[in-house]
């Protein structure tokens, strides 16, 4: 008891550049994978094979029985930059910045 795990993620820099072809690219994939998903777990259940909600389900008497340890992180970015290029135009549509941010987040127990 009293013990509580404490961890830091210390990141100097994250750079993004992307440009509005990546983007749309981006968003047909993903737009897809989830429609093959969405179709594949309503197939699972019409057929009867459990899903990953009955899953949790089952788990929960368990993970009430293992021991809570509190636990603490923080997250450190030196900075975050942001930008969006037309790459065939020669020209930015987007620079952002964020610089010095940190968040926290302490978890005492774990609730069902």
């Amino acid at each position: 008891e009293g013990v509580r795990r404490k961890h830091k993620v210390d990141v100097g820099c994250i750079s993004m550049q992307w440009n509005p072809s990546t983007v749309i690219a981006l968003q047909r994939f993903l737009g897809r994978l989830l429609k093959e998903v969405r179709g594949d777990m309503s197939l699972h259940t019409d057929n009867g094979i459990k899903s990953s909600a009955d899953d949790l389900k089952n788990l929960s008497p368990v993970l009430k029985k293992m021991p809570q340890i509190p636990l603490e992180a923080v997250f450190c970015v030196g900075q975050i930059s942001l930008c969006l290029n037309k790459e065939h135009q020669n020209r930015r549509l987007l620079k952002m910045t964020l610089t010095g941010s940190q968040g926290e987040i302490a978890i005492d127990a774990l609730t069902n």
